[in-house]
């Protein structure tokens, strides 16, 4: 496939594959780890992902609206108390935030580590070997 285009890439999927119809399909349909008070959440994200939330007035084709209710003013109030200690890091370490670029989640992570109440280190790198000793072949 390299430098394959479009076609090339679509015709080397699994579902073109003479081994496709060996698989099964399964729809999942219940969330084993929903709260009761995220019931209406839940269903609406399984009508988002099934693609039959109905149209709001005024909302373009092929937009969402999300509820006012699921839009926050800070992500980082809503996961992270405003200060921690590094003892409390593990259980912070198995959440996430995902971001589109790379600048956001820079900035994102630094805020959050802003939160940590500790002395600040910083390690230094180089990436270079640097030898007393000459390498002649």
């Amino acid at each position: 496939m390299h430098r394959g285009g479009r076609v090339t890439t679509v015709n080397s999927c699994i579902k073109k594959s003479k081994l496709w119809n060996g698989f099964n399909t399964h729809k999942l349909k219940t969330n084993h780890r929903l709260d009761e008070n995220e019931l209406q959440h839940a269903k609406w994200l399984i009508q988002l992902g099934d693609g039959t939330l109905p149209q709001e007035p005024g909302v373009p084709q092929d937009y969402v609206k999300i509820p006012d209710d699921m839009l926050t003013d800070s992500v980082i109030d809503d996961l992270y108390p405003k200060e921690f200690y590094p003892e409390d890091a593990k259980k912070f370490s198995e959440r996430a935030i995902l971001c589109p670029l790379n600048e956001q989640c820079v900035r994102l992570n630094n805020e959050i580590i802003g939160r940590i109440k500790s002395e600040s280190k910083t390690y230094l790198s180089i990436d270079t070997i640097v030898s007393d000793y000459s390498l002649t072949l």
